[in-house]
């Protein structure tokens, strides 16, 4: 994720979490009470990949595309054609 965090002005997202009770520290500077936190970088990270990854297939299949309906043309042009209603 280094690149979307230098096109998004440095963000880092590995840090991103929302508190929902600080850890409780002891007197001698032990943890107590571990931190209740809901952390959400995980699902901004597979979103962003996801768009990502799913842009870039959408673009190699168009453009796949584009080149076989020009090849089909080629060849409906160079085909024959009947008229198989004609008596």
């Amino acid at each position: 994720m280094p690149l979307v965090g230098h096109f998004v002005g440095g963000m880092d997202f590995a840090d991103l979490k929302y508190v929902l009770s600080a850890a409780e520290m002891g007197p001698d500077g032990t943890e107590v009470k571990p931190e209740n936190a809901v952390r959400y970088r995980a699902r901004i990270n597979t979103i962003i990949n996801l768009i990502t990854v799913g842009s870039v297939l959408f673009m190699i299949v168009k453009a796949y595309n584009k080149t076989k309906n020009r090849q089909l043309k080629k060849v409906r042009q160079e085909l024959p054609r009947k008229n198989y209603w004609a008596k």
